[in-house]
């Protein structure tokens, strides 16, 4: 990754963002949710994979479900008051206050073009040892098996920076050459001139990093900021493929 290249803003056109558009207004469909002791049965998705992962609380199932469906939490969901009904058909990433309770797998598909996975959040110091160990395992079989994983998506509270936890994950990402990119979420608490401050040390941070993606999104769920510029990120790793297999027919 060149270091001038880290930070500039990919330029999208018209095609683009009119297929970004189509493809986020597809019908969102459900899968069978997976734990640790179920992930090994996890079966190997033919479509893009991309996968939310960060630190408790940091405001993924929030930003998930405003990529999806325009808000934190949809208004059909807002009637879904039992666990295991939510459980049985994930049509929305669960939004919980109480760190650390999501320790399952999600995986939201759209139209049979791209599927998105909500993977649980780590690093909550107040979640047994067990369950903690659960996590790793779940998260790290998942890796090993999704071949069809083509970015993940490494979210980070804006009001807090970077954690120990982050660094480690990105270590891993490296480590097994996936490409990561980082999202800023919770940006609506900033100043201008904090969120500046901070998107430049995570430029910096990830110069180190050839795995990186080279642009930082940051993003409000509740404001809705930042969103169509991820879809369009989001949206860009499909559109790629597509183009690609269209040269491939063609010559």
């Amino acid at each position: 990754m060149s270091d001038s290249n880290v930070g500039v803003y990919r330029e999208y056109d018209a095609l683009q963002v009119s297929y970004s558009k189509k493809l986020f207004a597809k019908k969102v469909s459900s899968n069978p949710v997976y734990v640790a002791d179920t992930i090994d049965s996890y079966p190997v998705k033919k479509i893009p994979q991309v996968a939310f992962v960060g630190y408790s609380n940091v405001g993924k199932s929030s930003l998930l479900n405003t990529l999806l469906y325009g808000a934190p939490v949809p208004s059909f969901a807002k009637g879904v008051v039992s666990n295991a009904k939510m459980l049985k058909d994930p049509k929305f990433a669960p939004v919980s206050s109480i760190p650390g309770r999501t320790r399952h797998l999600f995986t939201f598909d759209l139209g049979g073009d791209l599927s998105l996975v909500d993977l649980p959040g780590y690093g909550e110091a107040r979640v047994p040892n067990e369950m903690r160990n659960e996590w790793s395992l779940l998260v790290n079989k998942y890796l090993t098996r999704a071949h069809n994983l083509h970015r993940v998506l490494s979210l980070v509270d804006s009001r807090k920076g970077p954690v120990v936890e982050d660094f480690k994950l990105w270590d891993m990402l490296q480590e097994m050459e996936i490409p990561f990119q980082v999202i800023l979420t919770k940006c609506e608490g900033l100043k201008p001139i904090e969120l500046h401050m901070l998107y430049s040390k995570v430029i910096e941070i990830l110069k180190g990093f050839s795995q990186a993606e080279h642009y930082v999104h940051a993003t409000s769920a509740r404001r809705n900021l930042g969103i169509q510029e991820l879809r369009l990120s989001i949206s860009h790793i499909v559109f790629s493929r597509l183009q690609r297999s269209y040269i491939t027919e063609e010559s």
